[in-house]
């Protein structure tokens, strides 16, 4: 918690706790977004793995993410199929309403915010989710 969020204080256990029930919840089959598979917003440029459009609570693959991404990881601070995902279903606004603090990716991005900002950001859930599954 502290290293992600740098806080492990039980505000901020509980915030990132429910958010993550939140995430599970939507990625079991919960009814909060679409998920299209073709870039219907044509936004699918050059290095775009996927994205997202919280107020039409859709997220979008690019071609990218099929091609350039293995399903899971088993390296910390990897991206994978799995922690994008994550990452773009935080944008949700029903989810997190996470941004990407102004193009902030990556492990030493996370490292340079506030608690508060990490709290925001996508790619800090996605980061912590992928440092806990290579512990386990």
């Amino acid at each position: 918690m502290t290293e992600y969020f740098k806080s492990s204080s039980s505000s901020t256990r509980s915030t990132v706790a429910a958010i993550f029930g939140r995430v599970a919840t939507e990625c079991g089959g919960g009814r909060v977004s679409k998920q299209y598979c073709s870039d219907v917003y044509s936004s699918c440029s050059s290095g775009v793995l996927a994205y997202t459009l919280p107020s039409q609570s859709y997220m979008v693959n690019c071609p990218l993410y099929f091609s350039a991404l293995p399903a899971l990881s088993s390296t910390c601070h990897a991206q994978d199929k799995a922690t994008t995902t994550l990452h773009e279903t935080t944008h949700l606004t029903q989810i997190a309403g996470t941004t990407d603090q102004g193009g902030c990716y990556g492990y030493s991005c996370v490292q340079s915010l506030s608690a508060a900002q990490n709290l925001k950001h996508a790619d800090t859930f996605a980061l912590f989710a992928n440092g806990k599954l290579i512990l386990f």
